[in-house]
């Protein structure tokens, strides 16, 4: 998987959820520092979504992470992706662009990712 784009952006965080509308923890996740190649470990088989959030640098503690024009952080998602146990690698990129207002809360979903990230990043 690789996730696309231009411009300044600090962590993107990356998490496979079993809805498009992400709840709980995601069952699959990353947190990347730039733009490119990423795989997510350990996927059951079923039918999972990609979404993926990054923030604007020095913002990644706050709730709202700001990173655009208007202030709304980049987002992006892809799915419904079928993982079967007879194939080891889906190829997926996925394009980041700004939040809209009808976007899932993908940040909220991945705070115990970011946070996670963020200690280990401090120590």
């Amino acid at each position: 998987m690789r996730i696309l784009g231009e411009g300044e952006r600090g962590l993107t965080f990356v998490g496979l959820f079993r809805d498009p509308i992400p709840q709980g923890s995601p069952i699959s996740c990353s947190v990347l520092s730039t733009p490119g190649g990423f795989v997510l470990e350990d996927v059951p088989e079923g039918t999972w979504y990609l979404l993926a959030q990054s923030v604007a640098p020095g913002a990644e503690a706050t709730v709202t992470g700001s990173i655009g024009p208007d202030g709304a952080p980049f987002v992006g998602s892809r799915g419904p992706l079928v993982v079967h146990q007879d194939v080891p690698v889906i190829d997926v990129d996925l394009d980041l662009r700004p939040a809209r207002a009808l976007d899932p809360p993908v940040l909220l979903a991945l705070l115990d990712v970011r946070t996670a990230a963020l200690q280990e990043r401090a120590s």
